[in-house]
């Protein structure tokens, strides 16, 4: 080809030879999946319950999950547990209500071609339900939502997952394994035990610098008696403002990850994405980027 590069077919492999004799080889599936994962979250994937809207950019997906205020029970450091976080650390049941819970679930292609839940999840509050990509988004006053530093690239309000039930990933069936993967991260978010483990490995998480916002949840207790006389009052609290709407908190995900349709003009092209190949990536990796 007028580039200098060959390529050529060989059963379900796709070679490219350069013009120096490098040769490289990709599995076909593998190369299409490389290139976009929108074809098959269209057709082989209905999206569960809550799912109010998803993305699609290259070879990360995007899953905005919305919930409705609602009463919740969760298991929250005791103010006389000895331990912070971790092993040794001691819980009490607290019932609080919460506003419109927003939580953008990440999933990427990775090697062997697979599309998984990444660990750069991310959840947020609102008064109201989302109508519109413009919406701006606040932050969770929540335990267990880490705080990145100023400028980093790192989620903003990252959903703490070293505890995520990771069975889903040997599934088989796309549509079950990624239905599957938005449960145990709402468990995870919702169901693991609250403790400071943000603060001591992130230097913060969003329940503690929200606690100026409203002295009706400046303490967990506080946050308690409130919703007990009024399970409502949670969607008058001033929450803090993130000051991105749900199209740039989309976007900035994308960028993060790198996210974009490549481009193949030539067969150089085509060889690059066979020489790119990249090894299994961590998923437990915040950073995770394609």
């Amino acid at each position: 080809m007028n580039d200098g590069h060959e390529l050529y077919f060989d059963g379900d492999l796709l070679y490219a030879v350069t013009p120096e004799g490098k040769c490289g080889s990709m599995r076909l599936d593998l190369f299409f999946d490389k290139l976009n994962a929108s074809h098959a979250i269209r057709s082989r994937v209905i999206p569960p319950k809550g799912v109010i809207r998803e993305w699609t950019l290259g070879n990360v997906v995007i899953w905005l999950y919305e919930r409705e205020p609602q009463p919740y029970n969760f298991k929250w450091i005791a103010r006389d547990s000895v331990s912070r976080f971790g092993r040794g650390t001691k819980y009490r049941e607290v019932s609080i209500t919460l506003p419109y819970l927003l939580v953008f679930a990440v999933f990427a292609v990775v090697s062997p071609g697979r599309l998984s839940l990444t660990s750069a999840n991310e959840a947020y509050f609102r008064n109201r339900p989302v109508t519109s990509p413009d919406d701006e988004v606040c932050f969770p006053a929540l335990l267990n939502c880490s705080k990145s530093p100023t400028g980093s690239d790192r989620p903003l309000s990252w959903i703490c997952t070293q505890y995520l039930d990771r069975s889903f990933d040997p599934e088989e069936d796309l549509n079950r394994r990624m239905r599957a993967s938005l449960k145990s991260l709402l468990r995870c978010l919702l169901e693991s035990g609250f403790n400071y483990s943000s603060e001591h490995h992130e230097g913060a998480s969003w329940f503690t610098e929200s606690r100026q916002v409203d002295e009706r949840i400046s303490t967990i207790e506080k946050w308690e008696s409130a919703s007990k006389a009024d399970p409502l009052f949670v969607l008058n609290v001033p929450w803090l403002k993130t000051g991105l709407t749900v199209s740039q908190v989309v976007e900035r995900i994308f960028k993060n990850f790198n996210a974009k349709l490549p481009t193949i003009k030539t067969a150089a092209d085509v060889a690059r994405i066979i020489f790119n190949q990249k090894p299994p990536a961590r998923l437990s990796d915040p950073s995770l980027l394609i």
